[in-house]
């Protein structure tokens, strides 16, 4: 049977119960006994009403359902803030149009599902997929773990954790967490609190009754708009304006990818080969310091992704120090490495505090790590 797990988020504590476990995509079939509990909401978040292979009927996301942030402000379209649509093929299914529409957003993206009962528990399938990184590199050693991280909650009650589409699954390829919660005030809200890098990405939402005390509870659909409303807002007349009377195409916020500055530890030990006392071979060695030479340009709080390696099969904390030109430390905590395959991976924190425009030398004192690059945005 499933455990009982007591999630906590600020001071709303709930029982929930979990199954963490991912699920390659399509189990369009809900699992086994869909005639015995029949969906209250298949859902086709970011898209139009859909059919897929096995006749299951998808709703359409509509802004009864959902909320994004456009519809906080006058003159801007609610569908058109956080949604998109791809052209690509979706990886291991025939149901590719449930895929292409998803919608992505961070604390201002939610949904409201209305259910019958407060007391019962509810199954909950969330199809996720990776939209973006990982598009136009096939290279065996592509790696984008960490640039896309985010939570997902239930009635303000954290059920996923860190979930990265891309270290699921890879590119375009879909796949479903479930989670089994209890409504609250006739709904299940499920929201993304926490957004630690990127935005949160969702493609679709499946809800039935955890048992078969929801047998004969009918589908809940919401009025739906007529016509693919979601797919027109990708077929608009775009017009085409000449070069010189369109703005600078500039990135707000670009990233710069610093290298490591040579080692000193290296150096250090070939200063001297005189032999040295037992007292002192006894002394434990200073960890390894790799250094970056870091130049941001604006007043702003900053993403820092280190690209590493640490063949160790066990977890390395080092310690990461951020100093001025005027050697003024700015920031000095602890930092963990989890333990990666003979490849590079990504680590993604940031400087937890606004600094100015400088240049400063960041440092991670560690052992058993290779850096290949840092990037700061």
């Amino acid at each position: 049977g499933e455990d009982s797990t007591t999630k906590q988020q600020g001071s709303l504590t709930q029982q929930l119960l979990q199954t963490p476990t991912a699920k390659l995509y399509p189990p369009l079939s809900l699992g086994e006994g869909l005639g015995e509990r029949p969906p209250l909401f298949l859902l086709n978040c970011g898209g139009d009403a859909y059919t897929d292979r096995q006749g299951n009927v998808w709703q359409a996301d509509d802004s009864l359902l959902s909320h994004s942030w456009g519809q906080d402000f006058a003159g801007i379209h609610p569908y058109q803030a956080s949604q998109r649509h791809l052209s690509t093929d979706i990886n291991g299914t025939d149901d590719d149009p449930l895929f292409q529409s998803f919608r992505f957003g961070r604390h201002r993206l939610w949904y409201d599902l209305p259910v019958p009962s407060d007391t019962l528990l509810y199954d909950i399938d969330l199809y996720f997929m990776e939209p973006w990184h990982g598009r136009d590199d096939y290279s065996e050693d592509a790696d984008y773990e960490g640039l896309r991280i985010f939570d997902v909650a239930v009635n303000d009650s954290l059920v996923i954790d860190d979930l990265d589409p891309w270290a699921e699954a890879g590119y375009a390829t879909p796949f479903c967490r479930t989670v089994t919660a209890r409504a609250k005030d006739g709904r299940l809200h499920i929201s993304f609190p926490e957004v630690k890098v990127g935005q949160a990405v969702i493609c679709a939402i499946a809800v039935r009754a955890n048992n078969d005390k929801g047998t004969g509870w009918a589908m809940n659909v919401t009025k739906q708009p007529a016509g693919d409303v979601w797919l027109s807002l990708d077929t608009d007349t775009i017009a085409r304006l000449p070069k010189d009377e369109l703005p600078q195409d500039s990135e707000a916020r670009p990233a710069t990818i610093y290298l490591p500055q040579p080692s000193q530890n290296s150096q250090q030990s070939q200063r001297s080969q005189k032999p040295q006392s037992s007292q002192n071979s006894q002394r434990s060695q200073p960890p390894h310091t790799t250094t970056f030479i870091i130049t941001p340009g604006l007043g702003q709080e900053y993403a820092m992704r280190f690209r590493y390696k640490n063949t160790t099969g066990q977890s390395v904390v080092g310690r990461l120090r951020l100093t001025d030109a005027k050697n003024v430390v700015l920031i000095d905590r602890p930092i963990t490495f989890p333990a990666t395959p003979d490849k590079f991976k990504m680590l993604s924190t940031t400087t937890g505090t606004q600094i100015n425009a400088g240049t400063y030398i960041l440092t991670i004192e560690a052992d058993s790590l290779e850096f290949k690059e840092m990037e700061l945005q």
